[in-house]
C-alpha cells in the first residue's frame, strides 16, 4: 500500500485538485496523508458554505459531499513533512500551492514528486523541469516534451450522490436539456437536484469548449443519465480529454442530428440512444477509478515508473508557454494587434519572456532556501 502525501492549498476550490484529493482520501489502496482537509469538501455546516455558494457553478456537484466523521483526520505537521517517509508526494494544484517543493525533491527525488496542473490554459509552470508533471489542457508541444495528460473525472461518492438525487426521475421530457451554455439565461437553477433533474429528463444536453476543452459539465450530463451533444468536438486539441470516448461522442452527435432532421425512426433512435448512454456511463465509472489519467493510476496503484522522454529545458518551457499565451489571447482578448501577425507575436513574445524571468527569480529564490535548509 503506497504511502501518499498530498500537499495543497485548502481555502479555495479547484476542480481537478479537489477531484484528485477526494479520490485519494477514499481509496482504500492508498495510505493517505495531507496538510489540508478542506472544509468545503465535507457535509458540515460552517464557514465553508459561503465559499461554495460563490464558486463557479454555485459549487454544485463536488462540494459538501464527504462525511466528516468518516474521512477527516489530523493534518500532517511540518515535522512529519520534513522527516516522515512517503512513497509519493502529490501537488494536485501546483500553480496555486508549491510549499515544501524543494524539500520533497531533495528527500524523495523527481520520480516520486507528482505535480498536477488543472488550470484552463495550456501554460505549464517551471516545476515541470524537476518532477513528474500532469496537465489538464495538454498542448501537442507540451506532450512531446514529456508532459502527461490528465482530465476531469467524477469521484465515486459524487456519482452515487447524483444517482440518488435523480433516481425518482424516470421519463424523458426533452430532446435537448434546458440548461445550455450558449445561453446564460438558462443558468437558473438554485438547487442542485433541479439542475441534475433537467439533465436526467433529457435525451441530450449541449456542451462545448469554453475556458478549456475539458469541463465539469461534460461529466455532470453523463452522471445524470443523459448524453452530451458536444457542439465543437472537432476542435478539441489532440491530447486534451485524453481518455474521453471521442468516437462515441461523434456517434452521439450524429444520432442527435439524424433525429432532429427526421432521418431515423423513433424506435431505432431510442434503441441506439440507450446503447450510447450506457456506454458513456460505463466509461464515466472507469474514468473515476483511474483518477482521470491511466498514467497516474499506474504510477500510484501498480507502481509502474513513468519514463520521461526528456527533461523540460528553459527554452522549451518558453515556447510551450508562448504558444499557450498566443492561443489564449486570440481566443479571449482579440484586438487589432491580433491582425498584425508580427506585432502580435512580438507582444506575446515579450509577455512570455517576462513571465519566464519572473518564474526564474522565484525558482532561484527557492533554490537558495533549499541550500539554507
Amino acid at each position: 500500500m503506497p504511502k501518499v502525501l498530498v500537499l495543497r492549498e485548502g481555502r479555495n476550490i479547484d476542480h481537478v485538485s479537489d477531484m484528485v484529493w477526494m479520490n485519494l482520501v477514499i481509496d482504500k489502496r492508498i495510505n493517505f496523508f495531507s496538510n489540508s482537509y478542506p472544509s468545503f469538501l465535507f457535509n458540515t455546516d460552517g464557514d465553508h458554505s459561503s465559499n461554495i455558494k460563490t464558486a463557479h457553478g454555485k459549487g454544485f456537484t463536488l462540494y459538501g459531499k464527504l462525511e466528516k466523521s468518516e474521512f477527516i483526520d489530523c493534518c500532517v505537521s511540518d515535522y512529519e513533512i520534513f522527516y516522515d517517509e512517503y512513497d509519493y508526494v502529490i501537488y494536485p494544484s501546483i500553480r496555486k500551492f508549491d510549499k515544501y517543493f524543494w524539500v520533497s525533491l531533495k528527500r524523495f527525488g523527481p520520480d516520486k514528486v507528482i505535480a498536477i496542473d488543472g488550470d484552463d490554459d495550456e501554460c505549464i509552470s517551471w516545476h515541470s523541469k524537476y518532477c513528474i508533471y500532469f496537465k489538464r489542457e495538454t498542448s501537442s508541444i507540451a506532450y512531446s516534451n514529456g508532459i502527461n495528460p490528465i482530465q476531469y473525472f467524477i469521484p465515486k461518492p459524487i456519482i452515487e450522490n447524483i444517482k440518488n438525487q435523480t433516481r425518482e426521475f424516470t421519463s424523458k421530457k426533452y430532446l435537448l436539456a434546458p440548461c445550455d451554455p450558449r445561453d446564460r439565461g438558462t443558468f437558473i437553477y438554485t438547487k442542485e437536484k433541479n439542475y441534475f433533474q433537467q439533465y436526467k429528463e433529457s435525451f441530450f444536453a449541449y456542451t462545448e469548449i469554453r475556458g478549456g476543452a475539458d469541463a465539469l459539465r461534460h461529466y455532470e450530463i453523463i452522471a445524470s443519465g443523459a448524453v452530451p451533444y458536444f457542439g465543437n468536438i472537432e476542435l478539441v486539441p489532440r491530447y486534451c480529454l485524453n481518455n474521453y470516448p471521442k468516437k462515441l461522442q461523434l456517434d452521439a452527435n450524429k444520432l442527435y442530428e439524424q433525429f432532429t432532421n427526421k432521418l431515423i425512426k423513433e424506435d431505432k433512435f431510442k434503441s441506439k440512444y440507450y446503447e450510447i448512454q450506457t456506454s458513456f456511463y460505463d466509461w464515466l465509472i472507469k474514468n473515476s477509478e483511474i483518477y482521470g489519467s491511466k498514467i497516474l493510476y499506474e504510477k500510484l496503484i501498480n507502481r509502474e515508473p513513468i519514463k520521461k522522454n526528456k527533461l523540460v529545458k528553459d527554452q522549451t518551457l518558453f515556447w510551450i508557454n508562448f504558444h499557450a499565451y498566443k492561443k489564449w489571447h486570440n481566443q479571449y482578448r482579440p484586438s487589432r494587434f491580433n491582425n498584425i501577425t508580427f506585432v502580435f507575436n512580438i507582444k506575446i513574445f515579450m509577455f512570455t519572456l517576462f513571465s519566464l524571468l519572473k518564474s526564474k527569480i522565484k525558482e532561484e529564490w527557492y533554490k537558495k532556501i533549499k541550500k539554507f535548509n
